[in-house]
């Protein structure tokens, strides 16, 4: 069955394709950027959580004080269109390895295509260790970008299982909540999961520069 698409998309997705092709045309990659979320956003906003992709400041926050630098083995979990990409491998060594796992195939394609020394799979983040060529317990860090507060009780599981079972011991799990979301059911719930299956978990102060304005858990296995 074909998704049903809200009136005017169509519209939109011609004017945006339109736009983005003049874009990179210009050589403004920024703005095709932007294009290609709000586009994937409109449709599917539960796998996306935002409007627009996370910012540099936010990036950075992220890739902060979690090893990345002596890392030799690193995950990054729905990358989107790489806003924490780019920082990641400008943080890890040049012979390490980064695998990005991105559910959504276009956004996919646009991450493999930016970052060709990279290894991308279009599937989805429960899989990791299935992607990891059953090589459990051999990340040093995982990087995640997913809207978790989205996801429904079994899903955050499912995924934080997968993460767990990926990471060694002492490794980091790094990942993000907007701040208006963090007292919802689904944000209260994700922290509890993360307090009870961490060895340690911090909150970092608030990214008032991103939007939504955003936090990183920091998490040692």
């Amino acid at each position: 069955m074909s998704r049903r698409r809200a009136p005017g998309y169509r519209e939109f997705d011609r004017v945006a394709a339109r736009r983005a092709s003049l874009w990179k045309q210009k050589g403004d990659p920024l703005r095709n950027e932007r294009v290609l979320f709000l586009r994937k956003f409109l449709q599917t906003p539960v796998q996306i959580g935002s409007v627009v992709p996370s910012s540099e400041s936010l990036a950075r926050m992220i890739t902060d004080a979690i090893g990345l630098e002596q890392a030799r083995s690193v995950a990054e979990l729905g990358p989107g269109t790489g806003a924490f990409t780019g920082t990641i491998v400008q943080r890890i060594a040049p012979h390490v390895k980064l695998l990005a796992v991105e559910v959504d195939p276009v956004f996919a394609a646009a991450v493999q295509a930016r970052f060709p020394q990279i290894r991308v799979v279009n599937g989805p983040a429960e899989n990791l260790v299935d992607y990891l060529s059953g090589a459990a317990g051999s990340l040093d860090c995982i990087v995640s970008g997913l809207p978790w507060a989205l996801f429904p009780a079994a899903q955050q599981e499912r995924i934080l299982g997968a993460i767990l079972a990926s990471l060694r011991p002492g490794g980091w799990f790094a990942t993000f909540g907007y701040v208006h979301a963090a007292w919802a059911p689904a944000g209260r719930r994700f922290k509890r999961l993360l307090m009870t299956r961490f060895s340690a978990v911090e909150r970092t102060p608030v990214v008032w520069g991103n939007f939504p304005p955003a936090f990183v858990y920091r998490c040692r296995r």
